[in-house]
């Protein structure tokens, strides 16, 4: 049923010369990353041409070439060729990517996938109930289940606080986040060390607290490709899924064409902690028991008879350790007041006591977790161990962060500057430093010897008359009643009406 004429080698239309003409036209002006359109190369290819016929190269009838032959020689090259050089390697291997065998993982808890990612939801203050923002959600999912082992939701941005937040709640049993959340019909399984944990290429999974960390729980890393998301696809499934059931309040809308978006801001009814308790709920109770189209499954299934069968997962001997791996580092002075940082002061007798040994005053390394500013750990200089020391005001820096400390000091600056106190300060200090200058100087002391020999009248006269007087002026009253001046003409006499 296939006529003949579809295997037929068509001969070429055009000559040599020009083939080669076309195809250093398409080279040069239209497979290159301006992506410029192919009537451009068009009117550059018939230029061209027409200069050839013009030099007796080509003939004429072999320089009329139509803008359909062009699109013709277009297409005979490769797609996946076309899109490197007009949109680059990333977007052609991003639009021609492949899976052959998914991620690899055959069990619960093998292979571990962690991303960040900002809320499309604005939460308001529970207190105040002010708009506080988008927070930064960091989850971790199981390959093999696609189930949910540990998130962490702050206002930090993605950073490494947030990534080992989430892994501690991983590691730990999920008990101390259930027992209280009776609206939970389900238990939250998953937890222990992951044997591998996928992530992306943030600075945050480059630094060497991360490393460390990972070296401490004993697990591998595997770093994904640049740009290849596909490589750790369950979590960015994850995060498609948890969109679509965010709350309508405060929802950040996708922008559209001559549509006035509404301000999240203005619509945001959603409180922080009830933002904290829905998502466990999507995460415990919702999505572990949507069915997959495909395979048929669903991940709380999936997860429930790997975790039973295989071994019991490690866990970390002390999650103490662990933070104090990724706690924030800077070297400091140990003084007589302890370890002072900016608003505030950590101190202890063992620090003291330590610092007997040592010095008086020396610099040493500081570790603080930038979420609990309640403690400090400080490195012995000599046997280099660590030591905890806590916050002087426990009232104040207790499970307080370092973003809302900074934040609570601008406020104080902002204040203390709407009031001028800065300024009236400097304005007086300025007014001593002159008084100090005046009275080293002598001129201040000079000017007011001057008025007190004016005031006293001193002259011949009272001297001689009053010889055996001290000559100490006394005024009772500076001004006298008859040097008072008297008005001319006395107040009028007026006459009062009663009105009916």
């Amino acid at each position: 049923l296939v006529s003949k004429n579809f295997l037929r080698k068509r001969d070429k239309n055009f000559s040599d010369i020009v083939e080669e003409e076309m195809n250093r036209v398409l080279i040069k002006n239209y497979l290159i990353r301006s992506r410029p359109p192919l009537d451009q190369a068009f009117t550059i290819l018939r230029r061209n041409l027409q200069g050839l016929a013009a030099k007796g190269v080509v003939s004429v009838k072999d320089a009329e070439v139509s803008v359909s032959s062009l699109r013709r020689r277009v297409l005979e090259v490769d797609p996946y060729r076309r899109d490197v050089l007009r949109n680059g390697a990333v977007f052609a291997r991003n639009k021609w990517r492949y899976s052959l065998k998914g991620t690899h993982a055959s069990r619960a808890l093998q292979r571990l996938e962690v991303d960040h990612t900002i809320l499309d939801v604005v939460v308001i203050a529970d207190t105040s109930g002010l708009p506080l923002g988008r927070p930064v959600i960091t989850i971790i999912v199981d390959s093999f289940s696609g189930y949910l082992v540990g998130f962490y939701i702050s206002f930090a941005g993605a950073g490494l606080a947030a990534v080992l937040n989430a892994m501690k709640i991983g590691l730990m049993p999920k008990s101390a986040f259930t027992e209280n959340a009776s609206f939970l019909k389900q238990s939250w399984l998953g937890y222990g060390v992951g044997e591998s944990y996928c992530i992306d290429n943030g600075l945050e999974f480059h630094s060497p607290q991360f490393v460390s960390a990972a070296i401490e729980l004993n697990t591998d890393v595997q770093y994904c490709a640049v740009r290849q998301p596909w490589l750790k696809p369950n979590v960015e499934r994850y995060f498609r899924d948890l969109g679509y059931n965010l709350p309508q309040s405060g929802r950040v809308l996708k922008p559209v064409a001559n549509s006035l978006p509404l301000n999240p801001r203005d619509t945001a009814r959603i409180t922080f902690s009830d933002l904290c308790k829905g998502l466990l709920k999507y995460f415990v109770d919702v999505h572990p028991f949507k069915v997959n189209s495909r395979t048929l499954e669903r991940p709380f299934d999936l997860f429930k008879e790997s975790f039973e069968q295989t071994p019991p997962p490690l866990l970390p001997s002390n999650l103490e350790k662990l933070g104090l791996i990724g706690a924030h580092r800077k070297n400091l002075t140990v003084g007589n007041e302890g370890v002072v940082m900016p608003g505030l002061r950590f101190n202890s007798p063992d620090l003291q006591a330590a610092r007997k040994k040592i010095q008086s005053t020396y610099k040493t390394a500081v570790k603080y977790d930038p979420e609990d500013l309640g403690y400090v750990y400080v490195q012995h200089p000599q046997s280099l161990e660590w030591m905890f020391v806590p916050n002087c005001h426990p009232e104040y820096a207790n499970n307080l962060s370092m973003l809302q400390h900074n934040a609570i000091r601008a406020r104080r600056k902002g204040n203390l500057y709407s009031r001028d106190a800065v300024e009236s300060y400097m304005r007086e200090k300025l007014n001593l430093i002159e008084l100090w200058q005046s009275l080293e100087r002598g001129t201040k002391l000079k000017h007011d010897q001057k008025s007190v020999i004016r005031f006293a009248g001193l002259s011949s006269t009272k001297s001689l008359i009053n010889q055996d007087e001290d000559v100490q002026p006394t005024l009772s009253r500076l001004v006298m009643v008859d040097d008072v001046p008297q008005p001319e003409r006395s107040i009028p006499q007026f006459e009062a009406y009663t009105f009916d």
